[in-house]
């Protein structure tokens, strides 16, 4: 008995030496897990990117969609021959559907022009998957 009793002390006391020591241990890899959880990246299909006319606004719209599964954001970076142009967030419109739309003179692109789309779609735990589309 007296032994157990010993050894609880000697454990208690490394324990407590290890508390002091200034050591703190994080977990980066904080994900859930269990039965009918999948840890997943974000998948994007059909990444778009558009420039037309509107009539309305009399001046040429940029429209950005992507249907994006397994996401908290995505946006869309633009770029030239020369490098990068503008960025863009987009939105959840409907479940997996995330769109938004720009006037021309809002943003740093000219219809018509030639550039390089990077849709990224990002979860809440920093994976990401990024899909390139030219126009």
């Amino acid at each position: 008995m007296k032994k157990i009793i010993a050894l609880g002390k000697f454990t208690l006391g490394i324990a407590a030496l290890a508390l002091l020591s200034g050591c703190l241990v994080v977990d980066d890899f904080n994900r859930p897990v269990g039965p009918g959880i999948q840890d997943t990246s974000p998948y994007m299909v059909s990444p778009q990117a558009q420039c037309y006319q509107d009539p309305y606004y009399r001046d040429y719209i940029w429209e950005f969609d992507v249907w994006a599964e397994n996401t908290s954001q995505v946006w869309v970076d633009v770029y030239d021959d020369w490098g990068f142009v503008d960025s863009f967030p987009l939105f959840r419109e409907n479940g997996q559907f995330w769109s938004s739309w720009w006037l021309e003179y809002e943003t740093n692109l000219w219809c018509g022009d030639y550039y390089s789309f990077d849709f990224i779609a990002v979860d809440r735990w920093g994976n990401s998957e990024i899909v390139t589309r030219t126009y």
